[in-house]
């Protein structure tokens, strides 16, 4: 699960490839997700962004991954669900940390700010995602997690969240 864990901040690592609108003013007509974050860092979040499938050992990942400049700080949110039959489909999959083990299907959230040696990423400990849609790259849904900073054990609660990947 760990080594899971760290590919998917790794590929949150290659989102700066993604749309990265400056979002000072949010223009949610380019959104892909919209959250409200709390806690240890406060924004709200409209990010643009791609959606990605691989085939890992054990699931088939779908990767919802988005970036964002707000007031002149880089953000990312990324949601990623792990189907364990191989399978996508539409449902609630209840997130987990990086040492959870979920039977079945689940999902893992992460959030990043700044950059370089300046970053902090914080990763999902509970929380849930509902899929409404999924045909293909076309995602709808909704979401929130709570989420601990790797390093300094700092608290956010992502919610509010919108999915609405064309």
């Amino acid at each position: 699960m760990k080594r899971l864990i760290y590919l998917l901040i790794l590929l949150v690592g290659i989102l700066p490839s993604c749309n990265n609108e400056d979002t000072t003013s949010p223009n949610t007509s380019v959104a892909n997700i919209i959250a409200e974050v709390t806690g240890a860092v406060a924004v709200k979040y409209t990010g643009a962004g791609v959606v990605t499938a691989a085939n890992l050992s054990n699931a088939l990942v779908l990767s919802l991954g988005t970036s964002a400049k707000i007031d002149n700080k880089k953000y990312m949110l990324g949601v990623y669900i792990f189907f364990k039959d191989f399978q996508d489909k539409t449902g609630v999959f209840r997130f987990t940390d990086r040492e959870g083990v979920i039977a079945g299907d689940y999902a893992v959230g992460t959030f990043d700010v700044g950059e370089g040696n300046n970053k902090k990423t914080f990763v999902s400990d509970s929380g849930q995602v509902e899929i409404t849609q999924l045909v293909g790259t076309s995602v709808r849904g909704s979401f929130y997690f709570r989420a601990k900073e790797k390093t300094t054990g700092e608290i956010i609660e992502v919610k509010n969240g919108i999915i609405a990947f064309p």
